[in-house]
C-alpha cells in the first residue's frame, strides 16, 4: 500500500500522529519511507500500529505512545511519570541559559523538574554550569535521571519539597503547576486522563506554588534571578507576589503574544 493510501486509511486521526507511529514502527524517517514503493507491515508491525490507534483512540497522548519527545534539541524520554513538556517551556529554557550566563560557573536550581527538560538543557548549553534537578515527586525524578544518563549530562538531583529547600542558587528556574480548580474541569481528556495530576493542579485559584516561589529569595545569591513559566492570564497576580522580594521583574511572550515566563532579579 501506497503511504499517502495509508495515512488516509485513518482520517479521524490527525496524519501527522500517523506519520509519526510508522516512523516509530519502521524506525525509519517519514522521506525514507516515502521512497519505498509500497509499506509492507510484518506481523507484528500491523499489531503494533493497531495498538497504537487504540491508544490514541482513548485519549492517551501521542508522546506517551511514541515514549520520547524533541525539546528543543534534546530527544527526552516522556512517560506517565511526568508532564509532557510543551513549547512554552522551551522560551524558559532559553532564558535560564541567558540568566545562567550572567556568572561564572552559576549554580541553577531547576524547582518541579519533570523529566527534567529545562535544567538538563541549561547544562546542555552550559558545561560550567552546576545545575540540581528538583522534585517532590519520586518517580518523576527517577525519569529525569534516566534522561541525564541517556544523554550523558551530568547534573545532580534533589528529592525534596519546594518549601524546604536549603541552599542557595544564582538562578531558580520553575514550570510549577498552575491550573486552577476552574480550569482543571476544562482540560482535555488527553490531559487530564494520563498526565500526573500532581504537575497540573496549581491550587484552587493557580497559584500556590507561586506563593512559595515569591519567598524563595532566600534561596538566591545576591543579584540572583527567578524564571518562572506562568498560566494564561495570571501575569498580573503572580507579578503583585513577586514585587516584595524582587524587582527587574520582565515579562516574556510568546509568539502568539501570552504571556509565558516572567523573569525576575532579587531585591
Amino acid at each position: 500500500m501506497k503511504l499517502h493510501q495509508l495515512i488516509n486509511n485513518y482520517k479521524d486521526i490527525e496524519q501527522n500522529y500517523i506519520v509519526l507511529l510508522l516512523e516509530k514502527i519502521f524506525n525509519s524517517k517519514y522521506n525514507q519511507l516515502l521512497l519505498k514503493d509500497d509499506i509492507v507491515f510484518s506481523e507484528a508491525q500491523e499489531k503494533d500500529l493497531n495498538h497504537y490507534i487504540q491508544r490514541l483512540k482513548s485519549n492517551e497522548p501521542i508522546q506517551y505512545i511514541l515514549g520520547s519527545w524533541d525539546f528543543i534539541d534534546l530527544k527526552l524520554k516522556v512517560d506517565k511519570r511526568a508532564l509532557i513538556p510543551r513549547p512554552e517551556t522551551e522560551i524558559l529554557a532559553q532564558a535560564g541559559v541567558a540568566l545562567a550566563r550572567k556568572f561564572n560557573n552559576p549554580q541553577v536550581l531547576d524547582i518541579g523538574c519533570g523529566t527534567g527538560c529545562i535544567g538538563l538543557y541549561i547544562k546542555h548549553v552550559l558545561s560550567d554550569a552546576e545545575v540540581t534537578l528538583c522534585d517532590i515527586s519520586a518517580d518523576a525524578l527517577s525519569l529525569a535521571k534516566e534522561n541525564a544518563a541517556s544523554l550523558v549530562i551530568d547534573v545532580s538531583f534533589l528529592h525534596q519539597d519546594m518549601r524546604y529547600i536549603d541552599g542557595k542558587y544564582d538562578v531558580i528556574v520553575s514550570n510549577p503547576p498552575y491550573i486552577s480548580k476552574k480550569d482543571m474541569a476544562l482540560l482535555d481528556k488527553s490531559v487530564v486522563c494520563y498526565e500526573p495530576e500532581s504537575a497540573l493542579y496549581g491550587g484552587v485559584d493557580g497559584l500556590d506554588f507561586y506563593r512559595t516561589l515569591s519567598v524563595m529569595h532566600k534561596n538566591l545569591t545576591d543579584c540572583g534571578y527567578l524564571a518562572i513559566e506562568i498560566g494564561f492570564s495570571q501575569e498580573k497576580d503572580i507579578k503583585k507576589l513577586l514585587e516584595k522580594n524582587f524587582k527587574d521583574i520582565i515579562i516574556i511572550k510568546d509568539l502568539a503574544g501570552i504571556s509565558r515566563v516572567i523573569m525576575a532579579k532579587k531585591a
